[in-house]
């Protein structure tokens, strides 16, 4: 199999391609768009995505925030609240 190359494929599907082009069958392919990317090509965008990602609100996560953060007032509150009154 000298001059072919399989990239993406299992051992399994390697094994099974040389039995198939034997056979003169159509070889497993590797799934995806079959275009390259040349990742030292590639515009560095790290700074920016991390920008959006800051300024997306995660709605879950405000809900669960905010929460907490009125369970913690009411508590304070109440404590307050208690040391007045042992203060009486």
């Amino acid at each position: 199999m000298k001059g072919l190359e399989f990239f993406g494929l299992t051992n399994e599907e390697i094994n099974k391609n040389i039995n198939l082009q034997n056979e003169g069958k159509r070889l497993i392919e590797p799934l995806g768009c079959g275009n390259w990317i040349n990742w030292k090509e590639m515009e560095d965008v790290t700074e920016k995505v991390n920008e959006i990602l800051q300024n997306i609100s995660n709605r879950d996560y405000d809900i669960k925030f905010k929460e907490i953060k009125e369970k913690e007032e009411k508590q304070n509150f109440s404590n307050e609240i208690s040391y007045l009154n042992n203060l009486k």
